[in-house]
């Protein structure tokens, strides 16, 4: 009797057996024009496993020393109207996020989905003869995406995989490398991750989905989960195409190295590290309000650039003291009245004391446009 038992390549749960169909050939690369060598072709193991934990599918058969690279690549075609209005919907997903910044899409086949894009600021990875046709219409590096070398190059806005996290035999150690890399980096890429759903499939006892290429399957929940084990939050999902897709937005758990057990706090600290990008993209002056005390938390968690930072405080005994673990001087609101400078808008430090500090404003007079706070992590205009 074999009692051998894999583990789960996502939350290493207990798996059980899902379906075995033995040694069948490749799906799409082993495209042969000879019938005889098609008929010869080489066959590969599909025995696929569910985990109990986290319900994501593996084929416990692949082989990890199999290379998915086709020197003649290997586009994913399908030219029906539902997968094109799905594609462009993505497109204006991803641009909407990027607002102008890089786009870095991995994987990006024959550049089908750059041309869509039409999206100057992008640049494609792609390690098969595919990127040739690829470079007609965007940025093209042919060649595997590393993180740990390629982030410091090129600090994107959103970070796109296509159809690619599927073909990875440890898609966990690739998404932490690239984790790793956003945070030595001090980068906060939204990551937009497409994979195939595997719930219709397996809803409907599906065989065809079963291909050696697709190692592994997700559902919403397994890919969630992949995720969040490998340090990202997933932000957004959405299941598209008849069901048959998943777009997931997701964005690193990480701000200052800092990162805590809970979700909920993971994810509030992945929304301040969202929050100090954009303010530094910006470039604008930042006025914080609140220098000491529950103030120092949130501002040694933003770290912003001391050029762009004023902090002003209501209490007079902490003017001319910097801001503790950060060389940010505390200065009276007054400063705000500068003649001849536009009202700024103004960033309480302290939740929790904003009705009364936006009440002084008013009192005092001074010059500030809109008054925000933060409310888990995003910063919240106060209405009052």
């Amino acid at each position: 009797m074999n009692d051998y038992s894999p583990s789960c390549p996502v939350c290493e749960g207990e798996p059980r057996p899902l379906v075995d169909l033995g040694w069948m050939p490749l799906s799409v690369l082993g495209l042969e024009e000879d019938p005889a060598k098609s008929v010869q072709g080489k066959t590969h193991n599909i025995n696929m496993w569910r985990c109990a934990a986290c319900g994501h599918v593996f084929n416990e058969g692949y082989d990890d020393r199999f290379s998915q690279v086709n020197t003649s690549g290997c586009t994913m075609y399908n030219s029906g109207g539902p997968w094109v209005e799905h594609m462009k919907w993505v497109a204006d997903y991803v641009k909407g996020l990027a607002d102008g910044g890089l786009i870095v899409e991995i994987g990006a086949g024959n550049g089908e989905f750059a041309k869509l894009c039409n999206y100057q600021n992008y640049v494609a990875y792609e390690p098969c003869d595919d990127s040739a046709e690829c470079a007609r219409h965007v940025t093209t590096k042919n060649c595997y995406y590393s993180p740990s070398i390629e982030l410091p190059l090129h600090c994107p806005e959103v970070i796109l995989m296509r159809h690619v996290l599927e073909h990875y035999p440890d898609p966990a150690a690739y998404l932490r490398e690239l984790s790793s890399a956003c945070r030595a980096k001090h980068a906060s890429p939204d990551l937009i991750v497409e994979v195939p759903n595997i719930e219709p499939c397996l809803e409907n006892r599906r065989l065809e989905d079963w291909v050696y290429e697709h190692p592994q399957h997700f559902t919403p929940g397994s890919l969630t989960e992949l995720a969040r084990l490998s340090g990202w939050y997933v932000s957004d999902m959405h299941v598209r195409y008849n069901d048959e897709v998943l777009v997931a937005a997701m964005c690193p758990f990480h701000i200052r190295q800092v990162q805590c057990d809970s979700e909920d706090y993971d994810l509030v600290l992945a929304n301040i590290a969202t929050v100090r990008a954009r303010l530094i993209a910006a470039g604008d002056p930042i006025i914080l309000w609140g220098g000491a005390g529950k103030s120092a938390t949130i501002i040694n968690l933003l770290g912003l650039p001391p050029e762009l930072v004023t902090v002003v405080d209501s209490d007079s005994r902490k003017w001319d003291k910097c801001v503790p673990g950060t060389p940010h001087l505390i200065l009276p609101p007054v400063l705000l009245n500068t003649p001849c400078s536009p009202p700024c808008d103004v960033i309480v430090t302290t939740s929790w004391r904003t009705k009364d500090i936006v009440e002084e404003i008013v009192r005092d007079g001074y010059k500030v446009g809109k008054v925000f706070n933060f409310c888990r992590g995003r910063l919240i205009e106060y209405k009052g």
